[in-house]
């Protein structure tokens, strides 16, 4: 038997998979949320905002991984329905080479082409570590991505909870490494941190593949042009959804620090990865139902999937309970985790969790089109994101600064989330009116009250009254939970009936 772990059925690896995936996610904002506080208690606001714009800079590599390791997930989960263990084994080899040397054409132009800009966007008294700290993230990004491909691998035989394994420790390794190392070299030991979580990440995900893949071998290391066209092919669409998606952040850092600085970008940083790890955490379920999506589309089962308006209403109610938890308690956690009430933190908060608000409820959608290959939605939509971010960016950042960055890219991912959502909806015949017919006016108002809320929070004395303001908060979220509970029979009723026969 070639493929280790039989006993495990769909069943239980889709309970596994998307158990471990949340405790994943879960790791890994803990380990942003205690390296953040890190750099922001012993380095300062302006060096967190240094670190932002550098990982920024260098995550623009990943542009050559993203499309190639989607389509080894679903062509390994493809050919392992199959049985057939060499062409997995041919495809894991060519993705490894073709992605090795495509991520080493476009780290050396990364270096050239950071040098060249970071000096129009950063002060010049901080261009120096920089540039000196830019090296050692594409060193990380390399070995980073270059785990990407034997994970995709892990992700396409269906043991997605196994690549969540070596997260989870990964991430563990690198916020020890990293507690360490920052008194001693400051932001470079955060980067020495990252480049030995690389190389945990290549040696664990090489040894599991091994384990569960008897017949897995690099030896020989063969590129086979045949294989790659193949991959090549699906990922093309993948490729410009990648160079979208993964230029959009960057885009974003280096114009809010152009108009309104490196301590602005700092915060950000920190309400954005709150908001996003947040996001990772409700989104991951969906995700690993990709490969298994893949298996029922290519045997040529119904591609439409008639548990998609339970999954979407689910979505919308976890969406709005999380993303306004986080905004009418912004104050709050500003104070907590900052130090002092941040305007930045706040409204970066307020402005990114509405538009995520949309993202979400997309998400089932966007995982959908991707199990089934069908892309175009996705890559109109991230298309639009950075046209939008960008002209909106350029028109609004020189009148409102750093405020009117904020609203491009909200608006921005407001249109793309939009576009991915009516795309799948028309393309399957799913009204959005049906979906939502009893709860979208009560979610607006909860949604407009808790803006009202947070908004009104600063003008009032937070830092005396702030078990009052949290105590209103919790009542009146607690209030919105209850109404879904007691108004919403069917999607419980429908909940319960999906995961019994998944």
């Amino acid at each position: 038997m070639n493929i280790r772990y039989k006993l495990l059925n769909k069943n239980n690896r889709l309970f596994i998979n998307g158990f471990l995936s949340i405790l994943q996610v879960v790791f890994l904002s803990l380990s942003y949320f205690i390296i953040y506080t890190l750099l922001l208690r012993k380095l300062g606001p302006t060096k967190l905002g240094i670190w932002s714009i550098v990982l920024a800079t260098s995550s623009v590599g990943g542009v050559a991984s993203a499309g190639l390791t989607s389509s080894l997930v679903k062509y390994i989960a493809n050919y392992s329905r199959e049985r057939d263990y060499q062409k997995i084994n041919s495809l894991i080899k060519t993705g490894l080479i073709s992605l090795t040397v495509l991520n080493l054409f476009i780290i050396i132009i990364l270096f050239y082409l950071g040098n060249f800009f970071l000096p129009k966007v950063v002060p010049i008294t901080e261009l120096a570590e920089v540039t000196s700290l830019l090296p050692l993230s594409l060193l990380s990004l390399l070995l980073n991505t270059t785990g990407g491909i034997f994970l995709s691998a892990i992700d396409g035989l269906h043991f997605s909870f196994l690549r969540s394994v070596i997260y989870i420790f990964s991430s563990l390794l690198f916020l020890l490494l990293a507690y360490f190392f920052i008194d001693i070299y400051g932001l470079k030991g955060i980067a020495f941190a990252q480049i030995a979580q690389g190389f945990f990440v290549i040696i664990s995900s090489l040894g599991i593949i091994k384990s569960i893949f008897i017949k897995f071998s690099l030896y020989p290391l063969i590129w086979e042009k045949k294989v790659f066209r193949k991959i090549f092919n699906y990922s093309l669409n993948f490729q410009i959804i990648s160079f979208c998606s993964i230029f959009t952040e960057p885009l974003t850092k280096f114009l809010l620090s152009k108009y309104s600085g490196l301590d602005f970008v700092g915060i950000y940083e920190m309400a954005s990865r709150l908001i996003s790890q947040l996001r990772s955490l409700m989104v991951s379920a969906n995700q690993i139902l990709v490969p298994f999506i893949s298996n029922k589309f290519s045997i040529g089962k119904n591609a439409k999937d008639e548990s998609y308006p339970i999954v979407l209403k689910f979505s919308y109610y976890i969406a709005c309970i999380s993303m306004l938890f986080l905004i009418i308690f912004s104050p709050i956690i500003s104070f907590y985790w900052i130090g002092v009430y941040s305007d930045v933190f706040v409204y970066s908060t307020i402005l990114v969790g509405l538009a995520m608000i949309v993202n979400i409820v997309s998400t089932p959608s966007y995982f959908s089109s991707m199990g089934m290959g069908k892309l175009n939605g996705i890559k109109y939509s991230h298309i639009a994101i950075l046209i939008v971010n960008g002209i909106l960016g350029l028109i609004l950042g020189p009148i409102f600064k750093g405020w009117g960055i904020l609203v491009s890219y909200s608006v921005a991912l407001i249109v793309g989330s939009l576009i991915t959502l009516i795309y799948y909806h028309k393309m399957y015949d799913f009204s959005i009116r049906e979906i939502f017919k009893k709860s979208g006016i009560l979610s607006t108002l909860y949604i407009f009250l808790c803006l009202i809320i947070t908004t009104v929070s600063y003008n009032f004395n937070l830092t005396a009254n702030r078990l009052i303001y949290s105590i209103v908060a919790f009542i009146i979220l607690s209030i919105y939970i209850i109404w879904i509970y007691f108004n919403e029979d069917y999607l419980k009723f429908k909940i319960d009936k999906f995961i019994k026969n998944i």
